[in-house]
């Protein structure tokens, strides 16, 4: 998807977004900016993207990658900030942050090596997992902890202690104990920074703990979800066995 596909997705949507925000050329300062010689990672996304994308490495200033991103996500946020909490605002929503996701897949093709990747891996896969497109989000989460997993310091870490946390809890919900165990030994005295993500790691390690314990209890859910599916479709098989 280039920038003109996701600029008629915006559009369609009605959400104002420009054809000289996302059609000028890589590089192209918005009207009133100063050309930069180099880039203020911090001051890219910060407000509305909520940081949740960092490199990791220095980035140059003619950073093609970089410009790139910047136009992808600005433009999301131009399109999603008027939309409302309600069911047809949430449906336009979820068109704009699924161009998103697209772009993004696509400029991670062009890119491999951009010190972008590991936070843009890290977002889509949370954002895939709530999509519960499980096979995508673990995907995306174990290539950005592959990649970020050596840092002990800075904002690799800040990424790679945010990727485990997600990267585990999709594990526990899919009773993938084998993965989710080898990676619990692994990492059992590593220290997470912030006590949101301290406190979401030690629930992991106890949740994980439960799970060997009483699987029965922790899968009866999914067990019975796939009943109700078989049941609507029609399906010939023996239940209860």
């Amino acid at each position: 998807m280039n920038r003109k596909t996701l600029f008629s997705i915006l559009a369609v949507v009605g959400a104002g977004v420009t054809a000289s925000l996302l059609l000028r050329p890589p590089g192209t300062p918005t009207a009133g900016a100063q050309p930069a010689a180099s880039v203020d990672p911090e001051a890219l996304y910060s407000a509305s993207l909520d940081n949740r994308f960092l490199p990791v490495g220095p980035v140059a200033g003619n950073d093609p990658a970089t410009d790139e991103f910047r136009g992808i996500l600005g433009a999301t946020d131009t399109a999603t900030t008027p939309l409302q909490r309600n069911e047809k605002d949430s449906l336009l929503r979820r068109r704009v942050l699924d161009a998103q996701a697209q772009a993004l897949e696509e400029l991670l093709a062009r890119h491999p090596d951009s010190p972008w990747e590991p936070s843009a891996r890290a977002y889509l896969g949370t954002y895939y997992g709530s999509r519960a497109a499980y096979g995508k989000a673990l995907e995306h989460l174990g290539t950005a902890w592959a990649a970020t997993r050596v840092f002990q310091a800075g904002r690799g870490k800040e990424i790679a202690d945010s990727v485990l946390i997600a990267y585990t809890h999709i594990l526990a919900m899919l009773g993938q104990t084998d993965e989710l165990g080898a990676l619990i030994r692994e990492q059992q005295n590593r220290e997470l920074d912030g006590e949101g993500l301290s406190q979401a790691w030690r629930q992991m390690k106890e949740k994980y703990l439960r799970l060997l314990a009483k699987p029965e209890k922790w899968y009866k859910c999914g067990v019975f979800a796939v009943d109700e599916v078989a049941q609507a479709l029609k399906l010939d098989y023996a239940r209860g066995q």
